[in-house]
């Protein structure tokens, strides 16, 4: 079952509303997730990438300050390898753009607009995967991105398609509360933030450092 969720994020904003094609499957995911022991182990895994490291040790620490046991499992590789590490189940969560995973799940996808993009990313997802709300930041892609597969090649960004920063995870597996708080992140990741903090982390910065220091100032 998935957390089918549609937003259009705003600067100030942070709660998020479904969009009424998915409401029902919203709702219903409820009592899915309210079941999910609040002690679980949380695996926060990654790409290659500075942006996917960067982005991981974000929701690792988020979800950890609310309490919940969370590790990480970072530079698992290209997209095709952290996405299987996630189908398997060797971790939980991942960072994903949206666009991309989009043209991963379905080659042919035509969408551009955020929320569309969006809406056609959860249509594609596969059984047992789901996602939440997008941050207004853009994965703005480097080539660094492409050589570690985080996006496809010549593919990004093309044809002015979103590229969305939004988790990826376990279905069942992160309960109503910790969703809300990657809902929360999201409300606050911008794309400047984003560049800035990679940039930092490209350069030899502790990606743990950065998020956290980028965590304490949004007050999560």
């Amino acid at each position: 079952m998935r957390v089918n969720r549609s937003a259009r994020l705003r600067w100030a904003t942070v709660p998020l509303a479904c969009v009424a094609a998915f409401a029902c499957a919203a709702c219903d995911s409820v009592d899915t997730v309210s079941a999910v022991p609040e002690n679980r182990l949380i695996v926060v895994g990654s790409g290659d990438s500075a942006r996917s490291e960067l982005v991981a040790q974000i929701y690792a620490g988020a979800l950890a300050h609310d309490g919940a046991d969370v590790r990480t499992d970072l530079n698992l590789g290209a997209r095709t390898d952290y996405l299987t590490a996630l189908d398997g189940g060797r971790v939980t969560l991942v960072p994903e753009q949206s666009g991309a995973y989009l043209i991963h799940l379905a080659p042919n996808a035509a969408a551009t607009d955020p929320d569309d993009v969006y809406v056609e990313l959860n249509r594609s997802l596969p059984e047992g995967i789901s996602v939440s709300d997008y941050a207004q930041a853009q994965w703005v892609a480097e080539s660094g991105d492409a050589a570690s597969g985080d996006v496809p090649a010549g593919a990004a960004g093309e044809a002015g398609r979103a590229e969305n920063v939004l988790p990826a995870f376990r279905t069942g597996e992160l309960t109503q509360a910790q969703i809300q708080r990657l809902n929360v992140v999201a409300g606050e990741l911008t794309t400047a933030g984003l560049t800035e903090m990679a940039e930092a982390v490209a350069d030899g910065a502790p990606s743990a450092e950065v998020a956290g220091t980028w965590l304490g100032v949004h007050g999560l």
